[in-house]
């Protein structure tokens, strides 16, 4: 069976989009932490925990017998299998992909969802050299393209992969073995 009959049987993943950056798609879940087997579209970071390596994750998609039918990331260096809902490994050592936080396409990305608002850049001031290698209308509003993101820091307890974002961390007061919060 062909991936495209398999999507055929309402079972496959569709909006899948991998960059360097990032990988997305709105699928069904295929782990252990499935409880909703609807659609739901994800994003996560194009990094491969299992090989500690960014921009080597791939999608894949086909008759169970093969693989998965409804889809899954897998890492093009060690062969391990993800959710694409839930970003947990298709194994016994648990490893999470970590979920995107950013913006795509001018949307607001938070813990992997999309979170329905809009990014709207600063205005910015003229560049200076800009000025005087062009003629430009001083009416005329400047806006900087920008990037958001978040920076992460990812935990290992046990053989559970935690991620907490930098300003919480920060607010936090480690004393050897315990943490608290301030």
């Amino acid at each position: 069976m062909s991936p495209v009959a398999v999507s055929g049987h309402s079972v496959g993943a569709y909006n899948v989009k991998v960059t360097s950056k990032y990988v997305m798609a709105t699928g069904k879940g295929t782990c252990s932490l499935d409880t909703n087997y609807g659609y739901h579209t994800r994003v996560f970071y194009n990094y491969d925990p299992s090989s500690h390596r960014y921009g080597v994750l791939r999608f894949e998609e086909g008759p169970a017998s093969w693989t998965c039918p409804e889809g899954m990331w897998y890492s093009t260096i060690t062969d391990v299998d993800y959710c694409l809902v839930h970003g947990k490994s298709h194994d016994h050592r648990g490893y999470y992909l970590i979920p995107y936080d950013g913006v795509i396409n001018g949307k607001i990305v938070e813990n992997g969802y999309f979170t329905g608002k809009t990014y709207v850049p600063k205005n910015t001031t003229k560049n200076e050299t800009q000025n005087k290698t062009q003629k430009v209308n001083p009416d005329t509003p400047k806006v900087k393209a920008q990037d958001y993101e978040k920076e992460y820091i990812e935990l290992i307890i046990g053989n559970k992969v935690y991620s907490i974002d930098k300003e919480k961390l920060e607010k936090l007061k480690i004393d050897d073995l315990w943490i608290h919060e301030l």
